[in-house]
């Protein structure tokens, strides 16, 4: 276990940023934490690497407390490596220069070539910050978190700035110099995509609560609460089942539902459709009529908080 946290509660005035928040991270491995805006995740982290202080509770890295009620640990003193959002290198530095900027002893020089091999930068090492792409600054910054070999990487919402028709690309590779570092991480996001393509598990955050921690298999098919369904997808409630759109299947069926309009998205046509006066989203890879009234049946419920 590399990560232990323990009942983590922070508050600002009279808002509740996170209550009793707790769980643990094993060496090697990647968590994301996920919510929406407000949720905690970026108070966690902050609390994590020490750049804010909990009310309560403990946060333990290799079995060493860095915080309880007596005990502080200041950020510079806790072997942590930090992505921050807009990556925040430092425009007057070349690339080998800001990979090094934190390193320290005589091996300095094959410590940068390391991580200029890891995140895949040969050939950029002199340029300034401007002159590379997005998805090379955002290499460089992880490469300058991971040369100081920190045993623990955290990354904050390392997506938000990058062009989407770039975002499965560079995922890929973030993920791969993450493997090939061997580091344990956690992300914050608010993006169930990142989540999924990075993370071994993902700690869904809700209002400052920890409502499940899983992998997204397990969130996906045994979500603890709506709240939770609904992050991995679309959820419908039929005749008092909830099921996802991609659970209901069209043309054949009992169900009677009117079509009142269709998109193609993503290789299927999105039907929207009203059943009973409710309007409902479904899947079709075949398109259909406005008005049409489609039969359709349902192949999968989904159980929300049942183990």
């Amino acid at each position: 276990m590399i990560l232990d946290i323990r009942h983590i509660s922070k508050s600002f005035g009279t808002v509740a940023a996170l209550s009793a928040v707790g769980f643990s991270m094993s060496d090697g491995e990647t968590i994301a934490l996920l919510g929406e805006s407000g949720s905690g995740k970026s108070t966690l982290l902050r609390i994590i690497c020490g750049l804010e202080i909990p009310d309560s509770g403990e946060v333990f890295l290799d079995g060493i407390k860095y915080n309880d009620d007596q005990v502080f640990v200041r950020p510079e003193h806790r072997n942590i490596g930090l992505v921050f959002q807009d990556n925040a290198l430092f425009p007057h530095l070349s690339v080998v220069k800001n990979i090094g900027f934190g390193i320290k002893g005589s091996n300095k020089k094959d410590a940068i070539q390391q991580m200029v091999q890891i995140t895949r930068l040969e050939g950029l090492e002199n340029r300034l910050p401007h002159e590379l792409s997005g998805g090379q600054q955002q290499r460089v910054a992880i490469g300058r978190a991971l040369a100081t070999q920190p045993q623990l990487l955290l990354m904050d919402e390392p997506f938000s700035t990058l062009d989407h028709s770039l975002k499965n690309e560079i995922r890929s590779e973030v993920r791969r110099i993450i493997h090939a570092s061997g580091k344990p991480c956690i992300l914050v996001t608010h993006q169930i995509d990142d989540a999924t393509a990075l993370a071994d598990r993902i700690a869904v955050l809700e209002k400052g609560k920890l409502v499940q921690i899983g992998s997204s298999e397990e969130l996906y098919e045994t979500p603890s609460s709506l709240y939770v369904a609904r992050l991995f997808g679309t959820v419908n409630e039929i005749d008092g089942k909830l099921v996802r759109a991609e659970h209901i299947e069209v043309g054949t069926g009992e169900k009677i539902a009117s079509l009142e309009m269709q998109y193609f998205e993503t290789g299927n046509y999105v039907l929207q459709l009203n059943y009973k006066g409710k309007l409902l989203q479904a899947l079709s890879q075949n398109p259909f009529t406005v008005g049409e009234q489609i039969p359709f049946t349902i192949t999968k419920e989904l159980l929300v908080g049942v183990k």
